[in-house]
C-alpha cells in the first residue's frame, strides 16, 4: 500500500486519509487554513486560496504543473484530489501542458497573469464605511441641534433680559 498523507498549512498531519478527511480539510481552505497538500509516493497536489477562489499545483517528480484557474470551487478541488489520489488521469485536464520549477510559495495567494483581477468586496470595510458615514451623520445633525439649542437659549436670555430693563 503506498504512503499517502494529506497535510493542511496548519501543520496537521493525516496519514492514509479517508474521502471525507480530505474533503473536509478542502472544504477548510480559508475558513481556518490556507492551504494543504495530499502527498502519494513522492507525488503531490496542493491547493491554496479562499473559499470559491482556490488554485491548485500538482507535481508527478518532473516539475510542478499549475491549474489553468486561480478560482476553483472546493467541490473542484476536491474531485481533482480523488482522481490524483485514485491514478485517474481526469484531473490533469485542470492543468496546462507546461511545468514549471521551483517550489511553491502558498503561504501568499497566487493569481496567474492572464486571470483579470476580479474587484474585491469586502463586507466588514463596506459596513464599517457605512457606520462611519451614519455617525458622521447622526453627529452633525445633533450638532446642528444642539447649536439651534443654544442660540434659542440665548436669544430667550437676551430678549428676556431686556425686557427687565
Amino acid at each position: 500500500m503506498p504512503t499517502i498523507t494529506l497535510e493542511d498549512s496548519k501543520g496537521k498531519v493525516i496519514q492514509n486519509p479517508r474521502e471525507d478527511q480530505i474533503r473536509e480539510t478542502i472544504f477548510n481552505i480559508g475558513e481556518g487554513i490556507d492551504h494543504c497538500i495530499l502527498k502519494v509516493e513522492g507525488k503531490f497536489i496542493q491547493t491554496a486560496g479562499k473559499k470559491n477562489e482556490l488554485f491548485v499545483e500538482a507535481d508527478l517528480g518532473s516539475g510542478a504543473m499549475a491549474g489553468d484557474r486561480a478560482d476553483y470551487s472546493p467541490e473542484d478541488v476536491y474531485q481533482m484530489f480523488m482522481s490524483f489520489l485514485n491514478d485517474d488521469d481526469t484531473w490533469k485536464d485542470h492543468f496546462t501542458t507546461g511545468s514549471f520549477s521551483g517550489p511553491s510559495d502558498f503561504s501568499r495567494s497566487h493569481t496567474p497573469t492572464e486571470q483579470p483581477q476580479k474587484p474585491k468586496f469586502d463586507v466588514k470595510e463596506e459596513a464599517g464605511k457605512a457606520l462611519q458615514q451614519e455617525g458622521r451623520y447622526v453627529a452633525r445633525r445633533q450638532m446642528r441641534r444642539g447649536i439651534r439649542g443654544v442660540l434659542s437659549l440665548i436669544t430667550g436670555l437676551f430678549i428676556k433680559n431686556k425686557l427687565r430693563k
